[in-house]
């Protein structure tokens, strides 16, 4: 019963971050936003807001790829040392 509910988490977790790295990619690769905020003056912690706009998708994946990593290690799937 333990095992079943452990693939359950495995299986949610890998919907999850697929529904959640496929939106970051449609961000990356559709340029409707990024056009409609290119060339725009306004600034965002002193950055204007189309580099603000590459700059949050970066750190969204690097968020996104960290949480997976700690998740990916609590759930045992990520091998030990063989040294």
């Amino acid at each position: 019963m333990i095992q079943d509910e452990h693939k359950s988490m495995i299986r949610l977790k890998n919907i999850f971050f697929t529904i959640y790295f496929s939106s970051l990619l449609i961000l990356t690769i559709t340029p409707t936003f990024y056009l409609n905020i290119s060339g725009s003056r306004y600034l965002i912690l002193g950055i204007p807001l189309p580099f603000f706009y590459w700059i949050a998708i970066a750190f969204m994946l690097m968020v996104g790829l960290s949480v997976m990593y700690l998740l990916e290690d609590k759930f045992g799937e990520i091998p030990g040392d063989q040294a």
